[in-house]
């Protein structure tokens, strides 16, 4: 499922670069144009069926004059408020002969406003404001070792009220923030009449310089400040509306409809996902996943619900439990180590990155910060996700996701939401055994490694195991999951 921005009035403009629609602005009117003739790439792909391919060679990108702009852009020439926030999806072709702009509102004709790109050699992530009246530029920003051949998602916001910036840029591939940083800018940033750029990294008087080569996807500009989480919700393809009510920490409700004739050992549940948002939901916390059963022939011994499974038939077990049983995610921080009982915690959303002999990985998000003061007393303790099923509101087993060392929390709190986000790091060793996935939503090479995608996790699946998908068998290096209200998947990356 794709964001949704409809219903933030401070989202300007979202360019998803799809097939037909390259220049298309989904939530405003600032229709881009197309120079040198950017082409679609159906394959290379953040997010959606397309993304915006450039070839440096050709001096291709898009841009947009400062006057057609929406009146409330961000930077448009008399912005008085000065705030912006920025987040898209960049994959690297080559920089070893140019720096590659990514998203510029600047020329050198004393028109500096804000640029962002990447360095011709080293692979810097580089963020420029201008000052000066537009005259003078102030690097905010240059560190970092970015590649080719792998997917970046970055998110920068700019407050000229105070000069504080905020950059979050996330490599896919590693399944890891590389950059997440913050500052204050010496200078006020400068707002004039120099075009929109996305792909090129500024304008000399107007002709481009620095552009770009690769894939860009999912532009989104703002003209208020994103809080981090904001940016990793986008990320995820979870940002959306806010929720109405939140009881018990839920406010979040998927239905996933099963479509495979049986369900075989281990798999847990996978298929397309359908989101609703509650107005409320009164009991338990998590987020939850309706699962659909109907009329399939037959369900296999093991799958982890009840012993008595194995021996009925598909139409007997839902003539017993009705027609849906329920996937459900906890999230607990232990509270053992510091003399405290262990407490449950609402998500708004969670990821984990697995891998064997290496740290792991795990992120999850809390949409309040009421927590706060039981969290700091338990900075010693184990996070952990859990996945349940129930039937009838009744738990019949419950597994372990994923647990790691707690790192210091984060706290984050915007205008509009307020969020503590938790992660930490654990190495383990996981045993090995055979899991065949079902529900691929897709299936594909990368680097010459196979990466599955499924609906929602497996129980049991770790690094280390041999996976059977289709007529692939390989034993999975990396396994990535991401939930939220509107993204649920599951990912399986072939070891190196």
């Amino acid at each position: 499922m794709p964001n949704d921005f409809s219903e933030d009035a401070d989202c300007m403009a979202l360019w998803r670069f799809e097939p037909s629609a390259l220049t298309v602005d989904s939530k405003g009117a600032n229709t881009l144009t197309n120079i040198n003739a950017v082409a679609e790439n159906a394959v290379d792909v953040w997010e959606g069926a397309g993304s915006a391919d450039f070839e440096q060679t050709s001096t291709q990108y898009f841009s947009i004059p400062d006057a057609d702009l929406d009146a409330d852009f961000p930077l448009k020439s008399g912005d008085v408020n000065k705030k912006i926030s920025v987040c898209g999806a960049f994959q690297l072709e080559s920089f070893n002969t140019a720096w590659r702009g990514l998203f510029s509102k600047l020329d050198t004709n004393g028109l500096r406003s804000l640029s962002i790109g990447i360095q011709q050699t080293s692979g810097q992530f580089v963020v420029v404001l201008g000052y000066n009246n537009g005259n003078s530029g102030e690097t905010l920003y240059q560190a970092g070792s970015l590649v080719t051949g792998r997917f970046y998602h970055f998110g920068f916001t700019f407050q000229d009220s105070d000069k504080s910036w905020k950059l979050v840029v996330w490599d896919d591939t590693a399944g890891s923030k590389v950059i997440n940083t913050s500052g204050t800018a010496t200078n006020n940033i400068s707002v004039g009449t120099a075009a929109v750029g996305i792909g090129v990294r500024y304008f000399a008087t107007g002709t481009p310089v620095e552009t770009f080569d690769g894939e860009i996807d999912e532009i989104v500009v703002f003209k208020d400040i994103l809080t981090t989480g904001e940016i990793d919700l986008i990320r995820q393809g979870g940002f959306g509306p806010v929720d109405r009510t939140v009881v018990a920490g839920i406010g979040i409700e998927a239905e996933v409809g099963t479509n495979w004739p049986g369900i075989t050992a281990g798999i847990g549940v996978s298929a397309s996902v359908l989101v609703e948002q509650e107005a409320a939901i009164e009991a338990g916390i998590g987020i939850e996943t309706v699962v659909n059963t109907e009329a399939y022939p037959v369900i296999t011994a093991g799958i982890g619900i009840e012993a008595e499974v194995a021996v009925f038939n598909w139409a007997e077990w839902i003539a017993i439990y009705g027609s849906r049983f329920t996937a459900r995610y906890y999230c607990t921080l232990t509270g053992a180590p510091d003399g405290l009982a262990d407490i449950e915690l609402p998500m708004s959303s969670f990821q984990y990155r697995l891998r064997d002999n290496t740290p792991s990985y795990l992120q999850v998000v809390i949409p309040r910060i009421d927590d706060a003061q039981d969290i700091a007393d338990r900075s010693n303790g184990d996070l952990l996700v859990e996945m349940a099923y129930l039937v009838d509101g009744v738990e019949q087993h419950r597994e372990q996701l994923a647990r790691v060392d707690l790192d210091p929390p984060r706290s984050d709190e915007g205008t509009r939401r307020q969020s503590i986000t938790l992660s930490g790091h654990r190495t383990e060793t996981w045993g090995a055994q055979i899991v065949t996935l079902r529900g691929i939503t897709y299936q594909g090479d990368y680097n010459g490694l196979i990466r599955i995608r499924c609906a929602m996790p497996d129980l049991w699946l770790r690094p280390g195991d041999t996976v059977h998908a289709g007529d692939e068998t390989f034993v999975a290096g990396k396994v990535l999951t991401a939930m939220s209200k509107k993204t649920h998947w599951m990912e399986v990356v072939e070891a190196a």
